[in-house]
């Protein structure tokens, strides 16, 4: 006798179901959506709609995301305007997700490469300086640019370029015989910047340097001493044995 009850209930829970899964994907659970949906009693009316409705959610996502990717292609070609202008297109992709947090999230992301973009050329104009406290000051805003910003690789092409002048400065300190900035300098300079090896060998170099510049027979004994332990397989080891002949 409740059998027509039943029917109408199956019927009505099949399509709420539906929302529930209408309401995951738009709130960014695609896959999620997409499980659930399979999930309906093949004898509802809404499973019916199942097929065409992940169609169309797949459809959806896929465009939001060639949308996004086109964005941050933009982005690392420091075309911000197309960047921002192709990113107003997810308002209208017809996915909550898309169409608010992903939008921030793209749009933070372009003011964050102009932002990051200033800090570059501001570093670039400092490094031309050539003097120690504006390598410094480019150095810690390189620093500054995080490994998540689109423009983190260009980031760490200048920070190659500020380490290898902050060695010229450290040599510049060396040949006035003010060792006690030299190693200062080499001390700044950032693991990132893959010179490690040669910063390393040129403190060798520069104690060796304060030892050898008492003159007498025992000091140069023993910068020479400190010097060999720059080995043959080490980035300064030319420029270790032109020293200890010297």
């Amino acid at each position: 006798p409740l059998r027509a009850e039943i029917d109408q209930k199956t019927e009505a829970w099949g399509d709420r179901i539906l929302d529930i899964a209408d309401e995951t994907f738009q709130q960014g659970g695609l896959d999620e959506a997409i499980d659930i949906a399979r999930r309906i009693p093949e004898t509802t009316a809404a499973a019916a709609l199942v097929d065409e409705r992940i169609e169309q959610w797949l459809e959806i996502w896929a465009n939001a995301e060639s949308i996004y990717q086109t964005v941050e292609t933009l982005l690392r070609q420091q075309k911000f305007r197309e960047a921002f202008s192709t990113a107003t297109q997810l308002l209208a992709v017809g996915n909550t997700h898309w169409e608010t947090t992903k939008y921030q999230e793209i749009t933070q992301a372009i003011s964050t490469a102009r932002a990051d973009l200033s800090k570059l050329a501001k570093a670039r104009s400092l490094i031309r300086k050539g003097d120690t406290d504006s390598i410094l000051e480019a150095m810690e805003l390189i620093r500054s640019i995080s490994s998540e910003s689109y423009l983190y690789s260009e980031a760490q092409s200048v920070l190659q370029e500020t380490a290898d002048g902050m060695l010229d400065l450290a040599q510049t300190a060396l040949d006035r015989r003010d060792a006690t900035q030299a190693l200062k300098i080499l001390n700044q300079i950032p693991s990132s910047a893959g010179l490690q090896g040669q910063a390393a060998d040129f403190r060798i170099i520069v104690e060796a340097h304060q030892r050898a510049w008492q003159g007498t027979v025992t000091d140069l004994e023993s910068a020479i001493v400190r010097v060999q332990s720059i080995g043959p397989n080490r980035p300064l080891y030319r420029r270790a044995q032109g020293l200890i002949s010297q």
